[in-house]
């Protein structure tokens, strides 16, 4: 008889069965399922081993082409390791993976890979799917991704097991960028374009999902737009196919179903009830704001050469704020500095976003005791009467500066965590404000990871089954979070690693 091949085993992962409820609500079990695919064609059986002390030993023995044992008479509270080898007259194979749980917890850990071969642990009651993760409805997923191959990565979301989820993947060599979905372990395709991504760049990828609508945005621009109910809640999982160059930075989710409207206001009434006109510059004063043609209004050219480019600017004085989403409409029919203040906490100490014409410049700067700083900058300039939709977004020490869906800047600054909001106009006798919205985002952040700490804290790596050329080789190196390995299969749907939170 053939010799049993190590690569001929396994793929072997842990299930949590006989679950009953405690007083704190956290489920218990004093019973561990461990299923397996069987890769062997000539094994005899499968031995079962379980961690004792730092060894392993046998604790049973099943048949040939069986794929599953129960192990019973645990004991709650503890940590359990397993792993399995199969075994025919010509001797054992090498052992799979190690898979481990503990019986009193819903947490899962990932054992490091032992052989080529992965593994996966899970506390979940689905007798073929691997279930970890976070469970949140609707968000917003964002993330930098980078590849120095040319194989597919991405992200999947609304993860619910290793069977059912979401998933946008960038496929160069396969020419498909996709967004799809995976129901009951089939593969559906929402949406796809043949737009290869540049190999070494960075992107700035985002995955929504809202309800019934999934959106996919690449450097703040909207690639697909699809509606689909399958899927209603889910974890997020950075996800990797045949790539050994695979990168990911800055992940944040955001949750969308808490955030309440702040402000709204559309000025249709022909009203500015709220906002407080402030006039600071030195020059051709006074302003003249009004609320007019369904607008607010500011047409007098009033500023300043001095640092800062003081003018005038419109507070909004019934709400000051800690952590907020603005966005506005707002055009320009001057060549002079507008835009937005916010965190604004008194006339010395305040965020702005401003927008030049004549310079040709956006900045982000702050004004702390009376004294600016450029916190960023550029040196586009906008063009005279046309409508931007502008978006900032203070959370934490994170300041964001999207326009039109793009974002402009992104920086963190711990100067100011709270305040209201204006808009401003300096030397700039046509500056038009519409669609005034800001949106509640305390609480919103659902996780934010920029690798720095060097950790995969909260992370569970996961290698499908089925898989080629594994294990997965993720690591976090250089504050970002990449994989090596060029893990990945054939199979519709081209399964491989990833990720998952």
């Amino acid at each position: 008889m053939r010799p049993i091949q190590p690569w001929s085993i396994l793929t072997l992962v842990l299930l949590i069965l006989g679950l009953t409820p405690m007083r704190d609500s956290v489920a218990e079990a004093t019973t561990l399922r461990l299923n397996w695919q069987d890769n062997s064609p000539n094994e005899s059986g499968f031995k079962i081993e379980r961690l004792a002390g730092s060894n392993y030993v046998q604790i049973a023995s099943v048949g040939a082409n069986v794929q599953s044992y129960t192990d019973s008479g645990l004991t709650t509270g503890t940590n359990y390791c397993y792993r399995v080898r199969a075994f025919n007259s010509s001797g054992t194979s090498s052992s799979s993976n190690n898979a481990c749980a503990t019986a009193a917890s819903t947490s899962v850990t990932d054992s490091a890979n032992t052989s080529n071969t992965s593994t996966s642990t899970t506390t979940t009651n689905a007798p073929t799917t691997t279930k970890v993760g976070s469970s949140w409805g609707n968000y917003r997923a964002t993330m930098k991704i980078r590849s120095t191959d040319n194989d597919a990565i991405g992200v999947m979301f609304r993860y619910q097991d290793s069977e059912n989820y979401y998933r946008f993947s960038w496929y160069p060599q396969g020419k498909s960028r996709r967004l799809e979905k995976r129901v009951a372990g089939t593969f559906q395709v929402l949406a796809q374009d043949t737009v290869p991504y540049t190999t070494g760049q960075t992107y700035t990828l985002q995955a929504i999902a809202q309800g019934s609508s999934l959106k996919i945005l690449i450097d703040g621009k909207t690639i697909f737009s699809v509606t689909d109910t399958s899927i209603a809640q889910g974890a997020i999982a950075l996800y990797s196919h045949y790539n050994a160059g695979s990168s990911f930075d800055d992940v944040l989710v955001e949750d969308l179903a808490s955030g309440s409207t702040l402000l709204s206001a559309d000025f249709n009434d022909g009203s500015s009830r709220g906002w407080t006109f402030i006039d600071e510059g030195n020059q051709d004063g006074p302003s003249s704001w009004s609320a007019s043609n369904g607008a607010l209004t500011q047409n007098r050219n009033i500023g300043s050469e001095e640092p800062g480019y003081l003018g005038s600017y419109a507070l909004y004085t019934e709400g000051s704020w800690k952590d907020y989403r603005v966005s506005l409409k707002m055009r320009s029919h001057d060549d002079d500095p507008f835009g937005i203040m916010f965190r604004y906490q008194d006339n010395n100490n305040y965020y702005r976003f401003s927008w030049d014409k004549e310079t040709a410049g956006r900045q982000l700067l702050k004004r702390e005791n009376g004294a600016f700083k450029i916190i960023a900058h550029d040196a586009v300039p906008y063009v005279t009467g046309q409508n931007y939709r502008a978006e900032i977004i203070a959370q934490g020490n994170q300041l964001k500066v999207n326009i039109d869906g793009k974002q402009v800047f992104a920086t963190t600054d711990e100067s100011f965590r709270g305040g209201r909001i204006a808009l401003f106009s300096s030397a700039n006798n046509g500056v038009v404000f519409d669609d005034v919205l800001v949106v509640d985002l305390t609480g919103s952040q659902l996780l934010w990871d920029d690798f720095n700490d060097g950790k995969l804290s909260g992370w569970t790596i996961i290698d499908d089954a089925g898989t080629a050329e594994g294990p997965s080789a993720w690591s976090v190196y250089g504050g970002e979070l990449i994989q090596k390995s060029n893990i990945g299969s054939d199979a519709f749907g081209t399964v491989g690693t990833f990720a998952l939170y």
